[in-house]
């Protein structure tokens, strides 16, 4: 989110293929207890290198319901869970099992919720061009986002050692509304992941 903000234009590739071990369909939440990732269930098959837009979720509600539990334990008593948690609990229970919509209606609450005017654009093919300072982080996976510099400190219900490079949803149910200021506030220095894909010329 906070690249996003920065940028001038966000380009979400719609054409890839589905890469295991990334944020994809994964998250962190923060808990008393340390970090907490939780995952959508994929159907079962090999998903790995699929491309995106036919990897779907697994179908049930179950999932669903670990996640709402997980997420209500965890910030229950945030500032502003009240405020967002109906928003996003409807985003989380409403029928789709496509992992690509899902990502959009996630994206779409909160860059809605945020009030903020990320206007994402689809890249309709992977040779599509991209300017030669963009920041390509497709292939980033879990672990090296874990492996970038810490964010700035802000108070957290779970008190104890600040856990940074969680979900946006954490800085959501604690900041509210200061989400965008603080996310504006500071600049991620990240060094851009090596890309398979190469600009047209």
């Amino acid at each position: 989110m906070a690249l996003m903000l920065h940028a001038e234009n966000t380009l979400l590739d719609r054409t890839e293929n589905y890469q295991k071990g990334s944020a994809r369909n994964r998250y962190l939440l923060g808990t008393h207890q340390g970090s907490q990732m939780l995952s959508f269930p994929l159907k079962k098959g090999k998903n790995q290198q699929m491309p995106i837009g036919r990897v779907c979720i697994a179908e049930g509600t179950h999932w669903r319901n670990q996640h709402a539990r997980a997420l209500q334990t965890a910030y229950g008593k945030s500032p502003f869970f009240a405020y967002y948690s109906e928003g996003l609990f409807e985003v989380l229970f409403e029928p789709c099992n496509d992992l690509l919509e899902f990502n959009d209606r996630a994206l779409g609450f909160i860059c809605t919720a945020l009030q903020t005017r990320i206007a994402p654009q689809w890249m309709e093919s992977s040779g599509e061009w991209i300017a030669q300072d963009a920041t390509d982080v497709r292939h980033y996976k879990i672990r090296d986002w874990l492996q970038l510099g810490p964010n700035p400190v802000y108070e957290q219900v779970f008190g104890g050692i600040f856990q940074s490079k969680l979900s946006v949803l954490d800085l959501m149910f604690h900041l509210g509304p200061e989400c965008v200021p603080y996310l504006r506030n500071w600049t991620p220095h990240i060094i851009p992941a090596l890309s398979t894909y190469s600009p047209r010329t």
